[in-house]
């Protein structure tokens, strides 16, 4: 080996070792963060943390589930980080509104905020726009872990809205 070719050799690697390697790669990956939760672990049976409001005296739970293509695997995320999930609304005389449309939304570090559609059964449907706690709150007995807004629609027209807290269901 020549000496301009092992000289060179030695300045590249004296400055590679000189480099902190944060600003080689400041990327952190989110995977590895200790308190980023997988998808699942908010694949649960969610119930109201107080009694309802009079407009939703008829809701007894949702649930969030897999959807039937991720059954047996891992829940694949769209391009932003954001799973998209199944579930159904439940109400206290046992009609089952299945979910349309429903979404885990990523935010910076952890998922932040729970968006559902529910599909229509005799023209009423449900929507929710959530945002799932970073730390539960002791409430009404119970530990509410997400708190949003739940409309419920007939014929297209709202008939019902409120803001609500829920907590994650233990008894599955």
């Amino acid at each position: 080996m020549s000496i301009s070719r092992l000289s060179h050799s030695l300045a590249v690697i004296t400055l590679l070792a000189i480099i902190p390697t944060g600003i080689i790669c400041q990327h952190k990956s989110k995977v590895t963060d200790s308190q980023f939760h997988e998808p699942g672990v908010y694949l649960k049976t969610y119930r109201l943390s107080l009694p309802p409001p009079k407009d939703f005296a008829d809701f007894d739970h949702f649930e969030l589930e897999r959807l039937p293509s991720q059954e047996h695997g891992e829940i694949k995320l769209d391009q932003r980080g954001n799973a998209p999930i199944g579930g159904r609304l439940e109400t206290t005389d046992k009609i089952i509104y299945k979910f349309k449309r429903a979404l885990l939304i990523f935010g910076k570090d952890d998922y932040e905020q729970l968006e559902f559609t529910t599909a229509k059964v005799k023209d009423v449907y449900y929507k929710f726009e959530g945002r799932i706690l970073e730390k539960e709150e002791e409430e009404g007995g119970q530990y509410t872990k997400l708190r949003g807004v739940l409309t419920k629609y007939k014929d297209g027209k709202i008939i019902a809205s409120a803001k609500l807290a829920f907590y994650q269901w233990a008894w599955e």
